[in-house]
């Protein structure tokens, strides 16, 4: 059981295919959790909806006055004293987009928006496999491809956070473009979307997930 006062945060992954949220203590213990898939088809407000209801169901069972703040770890460059996603290729229709400030208008609490696998670099420091060092490099895998960098404890933000992602390094110089303006990402030729870009150039099949298409691999 929850201790009847127990302060908790709330943290959001929003991701370009699912939606999750999640309620910790301050000892990083799940206590609630939730999750869902991302409209990204019926535009930021509706997304941003969602989002608010997830927060609100879980503010709802564990108390409103317990709630310290919620966290956004989202895909894409994010301009961090102002709250914006700006160049995520794929979150469509979020570019500028005032989704820290619309959160926090609607829910009346404090809200910070992180690129995701910053977020997830500092759960690791925090809760994982970083927490014995002080520096480390994480690399996220799913729809796209992410990085997070950790000097010396700290996330390295770099301009307009671009400093850990990975996902947009170059690694085919002549690859495909990229959303990010860019030819040859890392995230255009290793991302889950990119397998299954490229299985169906392959003729194996028009909506094979990448899941799919590695066990076709495994099956030679």
């Amino acid at each position: 059981m929850i201790p009847p006062m127990a302060q908790y945060s709330i943290g959001v992954d929003l991701g370009g295919t699912n939606l999750r949220a999640a309620a910790i203590d301050a000892q990083g213990r799940i206590l609630r959790k939730s999750s869902g898939s991302t409209n990204l088809s019926a535009g930021p407000d509706a997304v941003v909806a969602d989002i608010v209801a997830a927060i609100r169901a879980l503010r709802e069972e564990l108390g409103t006055e317990q709630l310290v703040g919620v966290g956004i770890g989202s895909p894409g460059f994010i301009i961090m004293d102002k709250g914006l996603i700006t160049g995520s290729p794929n979150l469509p229709g979020f570019d500028n987009y005032p989704i820290r400030d619309e959160i926090e208008r609607l829910l009346r609490a404090p809200v910070i928006l992180e690129n995701d696998a910053n977020a997830a670099a500092l759960g690791e420091k925090w809760m994982g496999a970083g927490r014995e060092v002080d520096d480390l490099v994480l690399l996220t895998l799913g729809t796209g491809i992410g990085g997070g960098v950790i000097i010396g404890g700290r996330v390295l933000h770099g301009f307009v956070g671009m400093a850990g992602e990975l996902g947009h390094m170059t690694v085919v110089p002549t690859g495909n473009p990229c959303g990010c303006g860019n030819t040859g990402c890392l995230e255009k030729h290793a991302s889950a979307t990119a397998v299954s870009s490229m299985a169906k150039l392959m003729g194996l099949g028009d909506d094979l997930s990448s899941e799919q298409v590695y066990q076709l691999a495994v099956g030679g």
